[in-house]
């Protein structure tokens, strides 16, 4: 295996500020189709300055007259003989946040990596495709007909809350509507509402609410339905097309540190007081913790200092590539490996799918998902404080170059 370490050198701290600092700014289907459309046209011409050649891949949302967009940039060095390896992120953002960490670190990432690749591809092999999915923040449908409903009833997400009481009611069913993917967290909602104090007006909105989430998930899959539809729509053309994706690094929300105790939560389902051990001498004796999470320079993973690591059951050897490039340029990471396939996932889990590794994890394709882990650290996540200001730069350049480094080494093996 040859040692590309000396690459690391070219990723720019400056290009990656530039990046993020053009891509900020919201960019969603409903409230703001033009700058998301203007994100589209940034993208392609960063692509077309490397020389990189550029691939449109349009996909149509009911209700929208024009196509949606995810962006590729395509290297084949192999002549058609290897699978593509993949780093993606998302160029949407959610209706009310401006988005410098989720997801324009992500997409800066993905351009600079291109960038190095393409500019040094005589030393390489492999099937290089660097992407950013659209749509992976929601289905713009699903979202404009939640939000037509509220507007009946007065009561939605996009705008004010017409009174504090619908306000705290929302906020205390929003879990549950979230959670709401399977016929048994359905019943769960619908009790909920039927035991919640709700006004007449109130009451019809959220009994409208379960109904229409019911016929929505009646398959008990919300991947490619109420998000992730840019990635969906990207393995299910590769499949049609007989393309063969040999692996994904798919990079989130990837901007922010913080050195404070605490800083740092974890999803349901993860035992966070084991974790806490992970610098004492006790792991080595509890096999769940030295085979399912693995780390390389965290002390303490309350501090929300480091990256996160998700790993299926079919990915271990990409993610053992990405611990090992970490440590070569001192990036600390935490990374989950947990061992379960996606239906496993998805029942036990799901907060684990919420990106765009899952649709290839569902289609049993080798993919690792990186993160600063979002809302279980970044207090800005879904709001309109979300800008450059708030991002760690170093942190970014090393996730970039560990990223660079085991996507050549992915393409390689």
């Amino acid at each position: 295996m040859k040692n590309y370490l000396d690459l690391v050198e070219e990723v720019d701290e400056n290009r990656l500020y530039s990046h993020i600092y053009n891509l900020q700014g919201i960019k969603h289907p409903i409230v703001a189709r033009e700058a998301l459309i203007k994100a589209y046209e940034y993208i392609i011409a960063e692509f077309e300055k490397i020389g990189i050649e550029v691939i449109e891949e349009d996909f149509d949302v009911e209700g929208f007259d024009t196509p949606f967009k995810n962006i590729i940039g395509k290297l084949d060095l192999s002549n058609g003989t290897a699978g593509e390896v993949i780093i993606s992120g998302h160029h949407d953002t959610v209706f009310n946040a401006p988005g410098a960490n989720d997801n324009a670190s992500a997409v800066a990432i993905v351009i600079e990596t291109a960038r190095i690749i393409y500019e040094n591809q005589s030393l390489f092999s492999g099937n290089y495709r660097f992407v950013s999915f659209d749509l992976e923040e929601g289905n713009p449908k699903v979202q404009k007909d939640i939000w037509e409903l509220g507007k009946k009833y007065s009561i939605t997400e996009k705008d004010t809350f017409t009174t504090l009481s619908y306000k705290k009611n929302y906020e205390m069913l929003l879990p549950f509507i979230y959670k709401s993917r399977n016929k048994a967290d359905i019943e769960i909602l619908r009790l909920k509402v039927k035991e919640t104090k709700l006004d007449e007006n109130e009451r019809n909105f959220y009994i409208s609410m379960v109904d229409y989430i019911s016929i929505l998930y009646k398959d008990e899959e919300w991947v490619g339905v109420s998000a992730l539809l840019g990635s969906s729509h990207y393995v299910a053309q590769a499949k049609s097309q007989g393309r063969k994706i040999k692996g994904l690094i798919n990079v989130d929300t990837v901007g922010y540190t913080s050195n404070k105790k605490n800083s740092q939560t974890y999803p349901k389902g993860l035992p966070v007081n084991l974790l806490k051990l992970i610098s004492k001498p006790i792991l080595k004796s509890i096999p769940f913790l030295t085979k399912n999470f693995k780390t390389t320079g965290v002390k303490d993973v309350t501090v929300g200092d480091f990256a996160s690591l998700l790993v299926d059951i079919n990915s271990s050897s990409e993610a053992d590539l990405f611990m090992k490039n970490a440590k070569q340029v001192n990036l600390k990471v935490a990374a989950i490996y947990t061992e379960m396939d996606y239906a496993t996932i998805h029942v036990k889990m799901h907060d684990l799918l919420r990106a765009d590794h899952a649709p290839f994890w569902r289609d049993n394709i080798h993919a690792i998902f990186i993160s600063d882990s979002a809302n279980f650290r970044y207090p800005y996540y879904h709001t309109g404080g979300d800008t450059i200001k708030h991002l760690d730069f170093d942190f970014i350049k090393k996730i970039a170059q560990t990223s660079l480094l085991t996507l050549i080494t992915m393409a390689e093996e």
